[in-house]
């Protein structure tokens, strides 16, 4: 992608979140496309070094919990999710008591998001997800822009969350 003269990379998770971006994103070459897994802090860094102004990140829920949580490595094995943190953000989002203590008892970041409902908090908990894997991203790579488009594992990949990409894509 920089051969090419691109200043702009997508990161994914795979294959479907790579497609789904692909798909949601006319005119993003398939070029600019680097599928990372779970190498959160990694492909941050090599991003930045390899001169890439921006990156933005297509994820699902899952991993961007794990983003958020600031973890280099996002691999199940390498860390859990912090249920806690979720019915945190969840309560700061204006969830009642009882959806915060049910992300709190969730069994994996899907059945959380299924927890929060659709009431608006859901919304407002991935912004702040996003918000904090942002600064943990920052903390990996200085400087970089990195924006999000946060998928569904469900419902056809339902698009979650979407910063702007940048113009020209």
């Amino acid at each position: 992608a920089r051969a090419q003269g691109h200043v702009f990379c997508a990161l994914t998770t795979g294959r479907r979140s790579e497609r789904l971006l692909l798909e949601r994103t006319p005119g993003l070459p398939e070029v600019c496309c680097v599928q990372a897994a779970d190498h959160f802090a990694h492909a941050l860094r090599e991003a930045r070094a390899k001169g890439f102004a921006c990156v933005a990140w297509a994820v699902f829920f899952g991993k961007l919990v794990k983003q958020a949580q600031g973890l280099e490595n996002t691999h199940a094995r390498e860390a859990a999710t912090d249920f806690s943190l979720l019915a945190e953000l969840a309560d700061a989002a204006g969830a009642d008591p009882a959806t915060c203590s049910a992300l709190a008892g969730a069994n994996t970041a899907a059945h959380a998001l299924e927890r929060a409902g659709d009431d608006g908090v859901r919304a407002r908990l991935v912004a702040a997800l996003v918000a904090r894997a942002k600064i943990a991203a920052q903390g990996f790579a200085p400087g970089l822009d990195v924006r999000y488009r946060v998928f569904d594992l469900k419902d056809g990949g339902e698009t979650l969350y979407a910063d702007p990409l940048p113009e020209g894509i």
